[in-house]
């Protein structure tokens, strides 16, 4: 076969099979757990409202709880039940006793949409990533392929 038909040959071939094939079926309602989504929802959200007490910053850290390393988190989150989690409680509370970050503090209380990511982040699982964390998935690589070899 000669050199010039091979490449556009294989891209459609590929381009043919990522439909054929195009991956475990998904159910169109359920989130998909991401690690892309803890880096560019949970973690600005963590870092903006939470760190400054429950950080790396040792002398600054309040109650000897990190929510900067995943470990730390999980004393207070239970993957999966966003009920059980004492963080999601925390941000949601109204009352000033229990209310995360403390009213009349440097930090502002979550919005309701900031609560609502963290209950998802929650019920997906905690999936922490880290900043260069990506998904991709066959049908990605494939059209990213067909559309370089065209």
């Amino acid at each position: 076969m000669p050199h010039r038909l091979r490449s556009p040959l294989i891209c459609l071939v590929l381009a043919v099979g990522s439909l054929a094939f195009p991956g475990p079926r998904r159910d169109c309602c359920a989130a998909e757990p991401d690690p892309a989504r803890f880096s560019r929802e949970i973690l600005p959200l963590l870092s903006e409202h939470c760190f400054s007490c429950h950080g790396p910053d040792e002398g600054n850290r309040k109650a000897d709880l990190r929510l900067d390393t995943r470990e730390g988190a999980l004393t207070v989150l239970t993957p999966g039940d966003p009920a059980a989690s004492e963080l999601l409680r925390r941000i949601a509370s109204t009352d000033p006793a229990d209310q995360m970050p403390p009213p009349g503090g440097q930090r502002h209380p979550l919005s309701s949409e900031q609560i609502r990511q963290v209950e998802d982040w929650i019920a997906q699982g905690v999936v922490w990533g880290d900043r260069k964390s990506t998904r991709l998935n066959s049908s990605h690589l494939v059209i990213s392929y067909a559309v370089f070899c065209l």
